[in-house]
């Protein structure tokens, strides 16, 4: 392959998608959302988000002449993530680091394709998480922090309805 065919590939569509994979993979291998939750982290939270964080914001600037600058909608969107999964320490800090990297992919393909480019980036990233988890799970096995947190949550669930 060429630089001017990896080029055409090397997008932030792909990049997010390949991205969202590898964290699945990676940092949830086995973990497998409520039923229901996969449609709307992949289809309705994406709408919502890049109308929020990208559509909004650029619609603005377009209309008061302004210029933000590159990022400025993903350090809202990663600071907004923080604050609705609540401050953890060092990983509340990686937390940050990649959901900003996922809101400059989603940012670029705003720039490139409108809303519905962001929000395709982002639905792929979403799907594919659960797409790296599941198969991560079932070829090597769930990690044992998987089934430790599960365990701490029954138990927890067990201690509140005595």
């Amino acid at each position: 392959m060429n630089p001017i065919q990896a080029k055409k590939w090397l997008n932030p569509i792909t990049i997010a998608a390949g991205f969202g994979f590898l964290k699945g993979a990676l940092l949830a291998r086995g973990h497998r959302m409520a039923p229901g939750k996969e449609f709307y982290a992949g289809i309705v939270a994406p709408m919502v988000e890049e109308a929020m964080f990208r559509a909004i914001p650029f619609k603005m600037a377009e209309i008061t002449g302004a210029k933000p600058p590159n990022g400025a909608t993903a350090f809202s969107f990663a600071a907004e993530h923080i604050r609705q999964e609540g401050w953890s320490g060092g990983h509340s800090v990686w937390r940050f680091g990649e959901v900003f990297f996922g809101g400059i992919l989603y940012e670029q393909a705003y720039k490139k394709w409108g809303w519905f480019g962001s929000v395709g980036a982002h639905s792929l990233h979403n799907i594919m998480v659960s797409v790296g988890s599941f198969l991560s799970g079932a070829l090597f096995g769930f990690p044992v922090h998987t089934l430790n947190h599960q365990k701490r949550k029954r138990t927890r669930r067990l201690k509140l309805k005595r």
